[in-house]
């Protein structure tokens, strides 16, 4: 599963800039399976210490959470940068509704739960590719 969100997220980025891995920073699953180890390590010792077990971090879980947060925001930047180009440069080609959908898909990233942001970037690649853009 995880390694499925981290290919959806680089296609996405690769089809709304139409180029290939190497062609635009952000667009490497690597970016997204690295989020999906940071929130692994900071959720299993916060729950660690919520339930008093021994932690295997030597890492204060502070510097867990921001090196968490950071790779969050990250992460959404380059998506949400994805889809302002995409309402750009495909204005023509996108209705309405796609509009709007990618607009709220942008409000939506206002989180650090990863299971949000994925679905945030399977509906806005599901409206790309709706409007014919495949990832180079």
């Amino acid at each position: 599963m995880a390694d499925m969100q981290a290919m959806n997220y680089e296609y996405f980025i690769r089809r709304a800039f139409q180029k290939g891995r190497f062609g635009k920073p952000g667009a490497n699953a690597d970016i997204f399976r690295a989020l999906i180890s940071e929130q692994w390590e900071y959720k299993s010792e916060r729950e660690a210490i919520e339930k008093g077990k021994p932690r295997t971090s030597n890492k204060p879980i502070e510097k867990l959470e921001a090196s968490f947060h950071k790779k969050t925001d990250e992460v959404k930047k380059y998506v949400s940068e994805a889809i302002e180009y995409s309402l750009k440069k495909y204005n023509n080609k996108l209705n309405q509704i796609q509009k709007d959908e990618l607009n709220n898909c942008i409000h939506n990233l206002d989180t650090y739960e990863i299971t949000i942001i994925s679905q945030v970037i399977d509906k806005a690649d599901n409206i790309l590719l709706s409007i014919g853009l495949f990832p180079q």
